[in-house]
């Protein structure tokens, strides 16, 4: 990715870059499947050896992503593993070892901050919260929100008689009531991250049983949704899992940004017996051509 060079910083609100006339952004979302401290017995098999870590570093090198949306990763100690000291990183505050975060390039971006999105936790019952993040870009604000959403209900209508259906349809409405509250404030979004959801086998029918008709019912009316996954089939692990359930969502503002034909997913060479050490998850990202207003 092209790096910025001028030294020339407007720290603004949330994330700040340097002030040019262009800039070029990679950003990527990547479950890494239980990278944690330590382990309980429940989650033993995806212990992570010296080996390991290096595995995943040699995709984080290829990856080259300048902010990573990250999932099921514990804290900045072990995430610094697999990125190394050239970035920052900020993780959700809820208590447990599946978190989420952003891995932020140093020297990007010189100050960051990000903030818990706690209703897609649902009043901090145990599902996961979003994490928040703004970015100041030429003077414009992008806001990007990290989601892991309840699983197993990948397919299976909102309304089906589950648990895990019921609670991932309660996810549902703080989803949209943060992508509806960007749209009012006119701030380009992106969402992404583990949505658990295979949205190319959903229904159209806007009746509440299907998660991307209602939000992405263009409702407010500026409302445009644009899902990169789109009409795309994920070869990780060789296409052991056709359908992406990894995402990302922009809307009209952002989606003028997107380097046509950027989409890249990093998929594992190794064996698949060491699936449980790397991810089920590849990584994807997407690049930005972001301009300043009127130039």
């Amino acid at each position: 990715m092209a790096r910025l060079s001028l030294t020339v910083l407007v720290l603004l609100f949330g994330v700040s870059l340097p002030c040019h006339a262009e800039t070029s952004l990679r950003i990527a979302t990547w479950n890494i499947a239980h990278l944690y401290d330590s382990y309980t017995d429940r989650y033993r098999a995806y212990a992570r050896t010296d080996d390991d870590f290096a595995r995943l570093k040699e995709y984080a090198d290829q990856l080259d992503a300048d902010i990573i949306a990250l999932q099921e990763v514990e804290n900045a100690g072990v995430a610094r593993r697999v990125f190394g000291m050239d970035y920052d990183f900020f993780f959700s505050t809820r208590n447990n070892a599946q978190k989420v975060g952003f891995a932020i390039r140093k020297g990007l971006i010189p100050y960051s901050t990000a903030s818990d999105y706690t209703p897609l936790g649902l009043d901090r019952s145990a599902l996961r919260y979003g994490l928040d993040l703004t970015l100041i870009l030429n003077g414009q604000r992008l806001r990007l929100l990290n989601v892991h959403l309840k699983s197993f209900c990948q397919a299976k209508p909102l309304t089906s008689k589950t648990h895990h259906c019921a609670r991932l349809s309660q996810q549902v409405a703080p989803l949209e009531a943060w992508i509806d509250a960007r749209v009012r404030a006119q701030e380009p979004l992106i969402v992404l991250g583990d949505f658990n959801r295979r949205f190319e086998e959903e229904g159209n029918a806007e009746d509440g049983q299907w998660m991307w008709p209602i939000i992405s019912d263009e409702n407010p009316p500026q409302q445009h949704l644009h899902r990169v996954t789109q009409n795309r089939q994920s070869t990780c692990w060789s296409g052991q899992y056709p359908a992406f359930i990894d995402h990302i969502i922009l809307d009209d503002r952002s989606a003028k940004w997107l380097q046509p034909n950027s989409f890249r997913q990093i998929v594992y060479t190794d064996p698949r017996v060491l699936q449980k050490k790397l991810s089920d998850h590849c990584p994807i990202s997407i690049d930005l051509h972001i301009k300043q207003p009127n130039s």
